[in-house]
């Protein structure tokens, strides 16, 4: 028989990259080394090819449903924002010193929040 005492480890790191994804999109760049795992703890390669489906699996049925959602609004899989509406962030765009409006606490912890937890709000209102 085939050995499944690494299956369910492939699948919830796949819900933990899909729920991180949808957390921080930046986690996109740990993808290819998540996905390097199996080819260091698998000999098969069955068993491989396996592990990369329950991984994609997982990720898929996390976070797939906001890439479709990009997809179907906003006609770019990542949702952009700076494809979407450039003049709402056109502050963020601008050079600014450190003794600027910008870097004052409250609006730096605010917008420090919000990059780190997504914007969950209608841009356009």
């Amino acid at each position: 028989g085939t050995d499944s005492a690494g299956r369910p480890a492939y699948l919830a790191l796949g819900f933990i990259l899909g729920i991180g994804l949808l957390a921080k999109l930046t986690l996109l760049s740990l993808l290819p080394v998540a996905f390097l795992l199996p080819l260091l703890v698998e000999k098969n390669g069955r068993k491989r090819a396996y592990a990369w489906g329950l991984m994609a699996a997982g990720l898929l049925s996390t976070s797939g449903w906001w890439f479709a959602r990009n997809l179907v609004l906003y006609r770019d899989l990542l949702g952009d924002h700076w494809k979407i509406n450039p003049a709402y962030f056109a502050w963020d765009l601008v050079p600014k010193s450190l003794l600027s409006a910008y870097f004052l606490p409250q609006h730096f912890w605010r917008q420090t929040g919000e990059s780190f937890f997504g914007r969950f709000v209608n841009i356009g209102s």
